[in-house]
């Protein structure tokens, strides 16, 4: 490996304004959400006096930034892992690309509060993530119909929906009412709550996915309201403050029943369990729906060491299930010169960490100065959630000034 290919520096900042606590997948088996890998990303995003510019709050984030054409689906979470930002933002919300990044926006113009904090994902690229558009020809009313081979003939698809003002960057079509979706003759449709018209043009992102352990439907009955939210009981969000819960309401659940919520809605943790509330604080209907995907992120961290069957010349290859085929995981690693307290082997060299897409594509430890890396030399190692709170920070000629980078 040429040095002049190294990856120099990588930053871990624990950011407290971009939450990424998001929790390791539990050693409980009802915890650990195999889902949330194949979502690529997800984290918690919290609007601040940096991020906020008037009625919207930027996300910056290397999966979006630069990329009209990224899809991002957003709930509002009132209490992220039980630390009360309590900010209510009684606002109907969507994303919009703008000045090379995504934002989470109120539709109607309000000003974003600080503190304000939203659950993220940025799904991975498929057949199941993409932006229905309304057009003429499927508008009906107030609702535009999805013709989609995943959701057609589905009354059990879990679709969910997050308002995008312009997809691709271009153009944009306000639709400032809460939405929902619905199921009818064989197609499932966004619909204003309203009853509104539904604008040509009007887009949303949306995500396609079958009902499983993290994706469900949760329908409010007169023993799980209290006041103005709807407590979710599933072993999944139990005694999970760090979960991330999704949100889009469903009129009719498997394609009977009907119940509206003109509200704008979010999640809070309650102390025990997660539950669905309405902004305004006006009490929950019996038997309103919504469509719920869990997510319990993964991070993993471990002590690795060298040994004859790792270890090749200058560099030592990580086997992990969260880096292996991951050249976009970030790997952080310090020397461990006596794990466990046991004897200890000195690595006096710069290392650094480095992908090789051999074995099916693996990270490594590295001695930059291209010495043989010891046998025994060990790393404590930590692969944390892929969220906006770590990141690959390059040096470039614009934030570099002597010997440093900014």
């Amino acid at each position: 490996m040429s040095t002049k290919f190294v990856r120099f520096t990588v930053v871990w900042l624990v950011v407290f304004n971009l939450i990424g606590f998001a929790g390791k997948a539990r050693a409980n088996a009802n915890h650990d959400v195999s889902l949330a890998s194949s979502l690529r990303v997800q984290f918690v995003h919290v609007a601040t006096a940096d991020n906020i510019n008037s009625f919207w709050t930027t996300i910056d984030h290397p999966l979006t930034n630069g990329n009209p054409n990224a899809i991002i689906l957003v709930t509002q979470n009132w209490n992220p892992g039980a630390s009360c930002a309590c900010v209510y933002d009684d606002h109907p919300i969507g994303v919009w690309y703008t000045g090379g990044k995504w934002a989470i926006f109120n539709m109607d113009g309000a000003a974003m509060p600080p503190n304000a904090t939203f659950n993220v994902i940025i799904p991975t690229a498929g057949s199941n993530a993409f932006v229905h558009k309304a057009a003429s020809g499927n508008i009906y009313g107030n609702n535009t119909v999805i013709d989609n081979s995943l959701t057609n003939n589905n009354p059990n698809a879990i679709v969910m929906v997050t308002p995008n003002y312009n997809p691709g960057g271009v153009g944009g079509t306000d639709n400032i009412h809460n939405i929902g979706v619905f199921y009818n003759g064989g197609k499932w449709a966004i619909f204003n709550q309203d009853s509104a018209s539904m604008p040509v043009d009007a887009a949303f992102n949306v995500l396609v996915l079958a009902e499983d352990t993290g994706v469900f439907v949760h329908k409010a009955t007169s023993g799980n309201i209290t006041f103005n939210s709807t407590v979710i009981d599933n072993p999944l969000l139990n005694d999970y403050p760090n979960a991330l819960v999704f949100v889009t309401p469903n009129w009719n659940p498997g394609g009977s029943g009907g119940t509206y919520l003109d509200k704008s809605i979010g999640v809070w943790y309650t102390g025990t369990k997660w539950a669905v509330f309405t902004q305004d604080g006006t009490s929950m209907p019996v038997d309103a729906a919504f469509n719920i995907l869990v997510l319990a992120p993964k991070f993993d961290d471990f002590v690795h060491t060298a040994t004859s069957a790792n270890t090749v010349t200058h560099s030592t290859k990580i086997d992990n299930a969260l880096t292996n085929g991951n050249p976009n995981a970030i790997v952080f690693a310090t020397p461990n010169w006596n794990p466990g307290g046991s004897s200890g082997t000195y690595l006096n060299h710069n290392f650094g960490m480095w992908y090789t897409s051999s074995s099916g594509g693996q990270w490594r430890i590295f001695n930059q100065d291209i010495a043989d890396m010891p046998i025994g030399a060990a790393f404590n190692v930590f692969v944390p959630n892929p969220d906006a709170s770590v990141f690959v920070h390059k040096a470039t000629a614009s934030n570099t000034f002597a010997n440093q980078t900014t």
